[in-house]
C-alpha cells in the first residue's frame, strides 16, 4: 500500500495509534445498522436515546456491534472487493487501552485502539472478498475493554442507499444511509452540513491508489470536530490523500465541509455514507460540477 497507510504490518489494517483524540461524543456507540437509520439507539454521535449496540461476536454484516475480550471474533463473510471502512472506537470506562486483531485472506494484523478519543478510529481496506475476522484481543481487565465496530461499504449490509448522487438539491441522509450515483469528468463540489453534532460520512470513488491487492479510493470526513485536522474544506482533492494519524481524510471543526474533486478523465461511481450513531443528526448533502 501507499506510505500514506504506512508499512504492510500496521497499515494493510490501518496506520499507527494517531494523537489527534480529542472531546468528540462517542461516535458509533449505541447504533446497530439498518434501513433508514434504524436499529438501537444510544448516546452516539448526536446524543440519541435508546439502548446499547448489540454485543458478542459470531456473524456478523457489519452493523455497529460491541465485542469484549472475552467475546469471540466477529465473522464477514464475505466481504466487498471495493474500499471498505472499519470502524473501531474503545469504550472502556477505566481508560483501558484497546487492541484489536484482524485476520483476513491470510493476512493477520493487531491494531492498538486508542482509550478516551470519543470517536472512531478508522481502517480504509480492500479485503477482495475474502472472509474477515476482528478480534477483542486486549488485555483483560474488570471490564473487559468493549471495542464497537462497524464496516461499511458498497454492497455491506449495514448502509442503505436511500436516493441518488449527484444533485444540487439538498439530500437529508440519516445514519446508516447513503446516495449513489455518478460524478462527471469534471471539477465537483459535494457539500455536507450537519448543525448540532459531530457526524462522521464516508465517501467512495474515483481513481484508485494503493498496491494489490490493497487498493482502495475512499475519504472518510468528520463534521463539528473538536480535534480539528487532516485537509481543508474547499481544497481539491489529491490522489493518493493525505490522511490523518487515525485515518480520517478531514476532521473538520465546522458544520458545513466542501469536497471538491475533478476525477478526469471519465465518469466514477460515487457513494456517500452517513456512519454516525442511530440517533445522531442527519447530514444535508448536496453536489454540483463547477
Amino acid at each position: 500500500m501507499s506510505n500514506e497507510y504506512g508499512n504492510e504490518n500496521e497499515n494493510k489494517h490501518g496506520r499507527g495509534h494517531g494523537h489527534e483524540h480529542g472531546g468528540e461524543t462517542e461516535a458509533l456507540k449505541g447504533g446497530s445498522g439498518g434501513t433508514g437509520g434504524g436499529g438501537t439507539g444510544g448516546g452516539g454521535t448526536g446524543g440519541g436515546g435508546g439502548t446499547t449496540a448489540p454485543t458478542g461476536g459470531g456473524a456478523w454484516t457489519g452493523t455497529t456491534q460491541t465485542i469484549l475480550s472475552t467475546d469471540p471474533a466477529l465473522v464477514m463473510s464475505p466481504t466487498s472487493t471495493g474500499s471498505m471502512f472499519l470502524l473501531l472506537q474503545d469504550l472502556s470506562k477505566q481508560n483501558n487501552p484497546g487492541q484489536v486483531t484482524i485476520t483476513s485472506g491470510g493476512l493477520y494484523t493487531s491494531v492498538p485502539i486508542p482509550a478516551g478519543a470519543g470517536y472512531p478510529y478508522a481502517i480504509l481496506n480492500n479485503y477482495q472478498g475474502n472472509n474477515l475476522n476482528v478480534t477483542n484481543s486486549s488485555t483483560p481487565s474488570s471490564d473487559n475493554t468493549p471495542i464497537q465496530a462497524m464496516a461499511a461499504g458498497l454492497g455491506i449490509g449495514s448502509v442503505t442507499v436511500t436516493g441518488t448522487a449527484p444533485s444540487a438539491t439538498s439530500q437529508a441522509i440519516n445514519p446508516y444511509q447513503a446516495l449513489q450515483g455518478t460524478a462527471g469528468p469534471t471539477y465537483n463540489t459535494l457539500q455536507l452540513n450537519c448543525v448540532g453534532t459531530n457526524a462522521i460520512v464516508a465517501i467512495i470513488g474515483g481513481p484508485t491508489w494503493g498496491s494489490s491487492p490493497n487498493v482502495v479510493n475512499g475519504y472518510l470526513i468528520m463534521l463539528n470536530s473538536s480535534s480539528p485536522g487532516g485537509a481543508q474544506s474547499g481544497v481539491p482533492v489529491t490522489v493518493p490523500p493525505t490522511l490523518t494519524p487515525d485515518n480520517y481524510y478531514a476532521k473538520w471543526g465546522g458544520n458545513t465541509y466542501s469536497f471538491v474533486f475533478n476525477w478526469s478523465p471519465g465518469s466514477y461511481p460515487i457513494w456517500i455514507a452517513n456512519l454516525s450513531s442511530t440517533g445522531a443528526a442527519a447530514v444535508n448533502v448536496t453536489m454540483r460540477a463547477n
